[in-house]
């Protein structure tokens, strides 16, 4: 009886950090990963936004999301900044989308931000939603681990998908809708511990039969090396940091 096999490596939070994107994309690779959804946040506050985003983009992506950082970068093309009094954040991520800018072509730094706010893919028959923090904000602390049950329930109401994906807390969980859906977010590759040693991702298999269709998603952890770089940059990113500030 003839099968097809698909894993999907789902890839979000990598924040410019290239050294964990690389484990994690390695460690796709060990593991016969076919195709990849990205939740956002790919670059801003690492070292190497260009190379993370370039890497991203040659594997072609099933589907790829607007993360908060991103959404930075549409607000500063429209000159949507003017209040900075107490608004350290605000300064922050003008310094740090500056530096991502001087590394990415004019064109790349508009193509990311243009990204959706969220995206339906079918995988083998599976319905999946993708968003980075729910389906029509990317940013905030509404689908964080601890959250009321019916944060869950809305961002899957009114959508038929299978299952979601999501990013942006940094925090690896999988939560079951009312109705038996599940909302699953893999946690950051790129700063997932204060100095991004281990990061984390989630590998969807997808066995599609005539007669059955099975679906598991498997959380996975890499480790890799901080380079000289990367520690720099972590040290000012905590100089500017306020309370929340990983994931708002």
């Amino acid at each position: 009886m003839a099968t097809k096999e698909q894993r999907i490596a789902i890839i979000g939070d990598v924040h410019g950090n290239f050294g964990a994107l690389t484990a994690a994309l390695a460690d796709a690779e060990e593991q016969h990963v076919t195709d990849y959804i990205v939740l956002g946040d790919i670059t801003n506050r690492g070292p190497e936004p260009e190379r993370c985003l370039r890497a991203l983009r040659q594997l072609h992506p099933l589907a790829w999301v607007l993360g908060n950082h991103e959404e930075v970068y549409t607000s500063l093309l429209a000159h949507r900044f003017t209040d900075f009094d107490g608004n350290s954040k605000a300064v922050m991520a003008i310094v740090t989308s500056n530096y991502d800018r001087q590394r990415m072509t004019a064109d790349e730094f508009r193509w990311l931000a243009a990204r959706p706010l969220q995206q339906n893919v079918t995988v083998a028959g599976v319905r999946v939603s993708i968003f980075h923090a729910t389906p029509d904000k990317c940013r905030g602390h509404y689908t964080e681990p601890t959250a009321p049950q019916d944060h869950f329930d809305h961002v899957l109401a009114g959508n038929n998908a299978d299952l979601a994906f999501c990013g942006h807390t940094h925090q690896p969980v999988v939560r079951r809708t009312t109705d038996g859906r599940y909302v699953i977010n893999p946690g950051s590759v790129g700063q997932s511990t204060p100095l991004g040693l281990v990061g984390k991702l989630v590998v969807l298999v997808t066995v599609s039969f005539r007669w059955l269709m099975a679906v598991s998603a498997a959380g996975r952890s890499v480790t890799y090396r901080t380079t000289p770089p990367a520690k720099r940059i972590w040290r000012v990113h905590r100089t500017f940091r306020t309370p929340n500030s990983t994931s708002d």
